[in-house]
């Protein structure tokens, strides 16, 4: 299963529309992104904590909680990362998870396919 930074980023690029209502996680777009649809439901906690930062609402993800481990791959952009994300505290540079929620796009890409694991 995907990353939830990554599943957001795809989300940006398919043109997917979330919003959340009473604790609720709406998601509106075309049917043939239902799997990632389904895939956002499953992580609806996590996905609502984003959202504000997907929406534009907030410039970017709460690093606060975030941690430090030993040097690993960024999970988007595959260099040596100390930094962990807040969210499931797996190597990633805020550079990298910024701007894939933000924007829907991945390092070194141009926009995220389709296809993007």
């Amino acid at each position: 299963m995907s990353h939830v930074v990554v599943l957001l980023a795809r989300a940006k690029a398919a043109g997917l529309t979330l919003r959340a209502l009473d604790g609720r996680l709406r998601i509106a777009g075309p049917r043939r992104h239902g799997d990632l649809g389904q895939a956002l439901l499953e992580r609806k906690e996590t996905v609502l904590e984003i959202l504000p930062t997907y929406l534009g609402e907030r410039p970017g993800l709460d690093w606060c909680h975030g941690g430090v481990g030993e040097l690993a791959p960024c999970l988007l952009c595959g260099r040596p990362s100390l930094v962990r994300d807040p969210y499931e505290y797996v190597p990633m540079h805020k550079l990298c998870a910024d701007p894939a929620i933000r924007w829907g796009v991945l390092p070194g890409q141009e926009e995220v396919s389709d296809t993007a694991a």
